[in-house]
């Protein structure tokens, strides 16, 4: 999966055991504070699935829009 970054969140959320899914959300939770913006996004969504909670992908969405209308994303 290293060679597929954009995969893993997805995989992990697809793949996790009820009894990991605090320990999965803190790895997507870290993932999405690091690296290139689309990595860092699909972190988000995935822990948007796996827990409910949008609150770190919503900034990174505007933050994608907001590059994407200067042209730069």
């Amino acid at each position: 999966l290293p060679a597929h970054p954009r995969l893993l969140p997805e995989v992990l959320v697809a793949v996790c055991p009820p009894e990991q899914r605090a320990e999965v959300a803190e790895a997507l939770r870290a993932r999405a504070g690091t690296g290139p913006l689309d990595d860092r996004i699909e972190s988000a969504r995935a822990l948007h699935e796996l827990t409910g909670n949008h609150g770190l992908l919503l900034p990174l969405l505007a933050e994608r829009l907001t590059g994407s209308a200067g042209g730069g994303g």
